[in-house]
């Protein structure tokens, strides 16, 4: 790869800005300072600085954030805030989308990425990759009906009958769902199917992904582990669904 290709696409964008940054000598390759902007390097074996500090390359982005109610999961929006907003600080020269969506008045957790691949892999029906919330319902279920949603016994609105999911009550309104499909308002549909309004709508979890210690607004960067497992995950939910 390009030099001044390496360094745009690592932060130090964009081509032009990297270009003068490698003429005018604060670019080492290696720990030798390199003039030429065309020179070419491994991104995984070659050690590049600038400015003596050290240049870590994305071949993606993966981002983990923790979206507030109030914003929308979409890259443009002309009357909302989107979740792009929150990473508007994000130091990398890399354009990210939100891979699937949640409700405008939910809260919990987003990926973002450059990946398209990953992202199909996320929202496509056939990889069923479980999403998990936390609920609060205005009227409490019993046994009966909650029994109807884990066997997917469901008949919502419009006719369309879920895929069993996974139901464990937390206290008297508020209980932990897990789906395994993506559709638009699936989880406030399902409920109110049984009777139930949802309240307050909390994503904790996208396969093995957690929320974790994140707080309203704020992201962090995915590890490869975590990609991969991610992806491990579409692919067994993809042969066993």
């Amino acid at each position: 790869m390009r030099l001044d290709k390496f360094l745009a696409k690592s932060g130090y964008g964009p081509r032009k800005f990297a270009r003068k940054l490698i003429l005018g000598g604060e670019v080492q390759v290696n720990g030798s300072i390199v003039k030429i902007p065309s020179y070419h390097i491994n991104p995984e074996e070659d050690r590049v600085t600038v400015d003596g500090r050290p240049v870590v390359y994305f071949e993606h982005l993966y981002i983990a954030l923790y979206k507030p109610a109030g914003y929308v999961t979409s890259t443009k929006d002309s009357d909302n805030p989107t979740v792009l907003d929150l990473v508007s600080d994000m130091p990398f020269n890399r354009k990210v989308f939100p891979a699937g969506r949640l409700d405008k008045d939910a809260e919990g957790l987003v990926i973002l990425t450059s990946d398209g691949e990953f992202a199909h892999r996320l929202t496509h029906p056939k990889y069923h990759i479980p999403k998990t919330y936390l609920v609060t319902l205005s009227v409490p279920l019993g046994d009966e009906k909650l029994d109807l949603i884990r066997r997917g016994k469901v008949t919502l609105a419009d006719g369309y009958n879920p895929l069993p999911a996974l139901v464990e009550v937390v206290d008297a309104l508020k209980v932990r769902i897990v789906v395994f499909e993506g559709k638009y308002h699936l989880v406030k549909r399902i409920f109110a199917a049984v009777g139930s309004k949802v309240l307050h709508l909390k994503r904790i979890a996208i396969g093995n992904l957690e929320l974790g210690d994140l707080q309203p607004g704020e992201y962090r960067l995915l590890t490869p582990q975590e990609v991969d497992l991610l992806r491990k995950h579409g692919d067994v939910s993809a042969t066993t669904n």
